[in-house]
């Protein structure tokens, strides 16, 4: 079956939740719905992924500081 990948110009920073599965749900759905109109006679999946580590969410690194800040949490873990 053909598809195409289609990425979203939705702000993910404007949902928030402390539960990682809910906010990937959340996420997911909220970018489907921002591309559904521009493809109103197809099947759309919408996808999103989210990092937790101990119970924390992890948000992408801003900088190459940040990057390592997140590594060396995680370092020996796991």
């Amino acid at each position: 079956m053909p598809f195409k990948a289609v990425p979203s110009l939705f702000d993910e920073k404007s949902i928030r939740n402390t539960n990682p599965e809910i906010l990937t749900q959340k996420l997911a759905h909220a970018k489907a719905l921002s591309v559904k109109n521009d493809y109103p006679d197809c099947i759309i999946i919408g996808s999103d992924s989210v990092v937790a580590f101990e119970g924390q969410i992890l948000e992408k690194a801003e900088n190459a500081d940040d990057q390592r800040r997140l590594i060396k949490l995680q370092r020996g873990k796991g």
